[in-house]
């Protein structure tokens, strides 16, 4: 995980409700529909990990590094290269 992305999940352990216009640019937004959870084991540790369809763009299959903090809504979600924001599974 980068600096900024540190720097992300430490102010979002605090409770800080994101905003889209309020993010360091170096930090990835993706907008994510028609999304999923996928469990792995990895090292004998169960992770979970982000799949969809990106809305940005012609939609294509995302996957992601594995999911490090929630929000607690389930509309957005912090994993180790970006920040998703979720519409509805």
């Amino acid at each position: 995980m980068t600096d900024v992305m540190q720097r992300l999940l430490e102010r979002l352990e605090t409770g800080w409700a994101p905003k889209r216009d309020e993010f360091d640019p170096d930090i990835k937004q993706v907008d994510l529909r028609s999304w999923e959870i996928l469990d792995n084991m990895l090292d004998g540790r169960l992770r979970n990990y982000l799949a969809g369809l990106d809305r940005d763009e012609a939609p294509t299959s995302v996957g992601s590094e594995p999911v490090v903090f929630w929000g607690p809504n389930m509309n957005w979600v912090l994993t180790t290269d970006a920040f998703y924001w979720l519409e509805g599974p």
